[in-house]
């Protein structure tokens, strides 16, 4: 399938850098849906700041993904937050393909905000 190809492409060159946006976009989902949440992208242009609509269970997700060079910063997250409220989501998913700013994390921080930085979906992908 389409999905396990660009997981396996990542697995094989340990880095995101190949990537386009759009094929950075698609590994997340892929990566949500293998680890059992429902995800899809949205159509573009059309989202409002949301790459990625997802569940688990019963409980809405919202997702950016963010294909930089340079750490996301904490406008994106602070963003993010008033999404969820906007959205009426239970929680939000921010990833990176390099890192966050520290301000990024301290924000975040007792949010239901999950930042996921490069590194650690190149991790989690090695273990699925």
């Amino acid at each position: 399938s389409c999905r396990n190809s660009h997981i396996n492409s990542v697995r094989r060159k340990r880095s995101l850098e190949h990537l386009s946006w759009n094929e950075y976009e698609k590994l997340c989902t892929a990566y949500l849906r293998k680890i059992g949440v429902q995800a899809h992208l949205s159509k573009a242009g059309a989202d409002g700041g949301i790459d990625i609509h997802a569940r688990l269970k019963s409980k809405k997700i919202i997702v950016q993904c963010k294909h930089w060079k340079k750490p996301v910063g904490v406008a994106t997250v602070r963003e993010m937050y008033g999404l969820l409220h906007e959205q009426a989501a239970h929680s939000a998913i921010v990833f990176s393909s390099s890192r966050f700013s520290k301000p990024a994390w301290q924000f975040a921080k007792g949010k239901p905000i999950y930042l996921i930085t490069g590194e650690k979906l190149l991790t989690e992908i090695d273990r699925l």
